[in-house]
């Protein structure tokens, strides 16, 4: 997916707005599928109690994501059929797609 900006100055400001914006999701024990509209958001803050480890799953598109897991558990950041990787709970790391492995792949170590 090509993310341009939109004609209309008020859907452009949206656009800039999900791209450097964080996004606060709460998650519950379901593995979670992001939105078009959830993946666009470069920071994603995941929140809510979970008994134990789910799966976001993100979009097989070239992006670059920083994530921070407040559940409680860890989660695992991947592609729809994929491994992925595997947050920690209380960190912060970068992943991005990678189109080689086709999967979603840490870039940063977590903080």
């Amino acid at each position: 997916m090509t993310t341009l900006l939109a004609e209309n100055s008020a859907d452009a400001h949206e656009q800039v707005n999900r791209m450097f914006g964080t996004l606060a999701i709460a998650n519950t024990d379901a593995n979670l599928t992001l939105t078009d509209v959830q993946a666009q958001y470069g920071a994603l803050l995941f929140t809510g109690a979970t008994t134990g480890s789910i799966d976001i799953i993100f979009p097989a598109e070239a992006r670059i994501w920083h994530v921070k897991n407040d559940t409680g558990n860890a989660i695992v950041l991947k592609k729809s059929g994929g491994t992925g990787y595997t947050q920690t709970n209380n960190t912060w790391v970068t992943v991005c797609y990678n189109s080689d492995a086709a999967d979603i792949e840490q870039i940063t170590a977590a903080l």
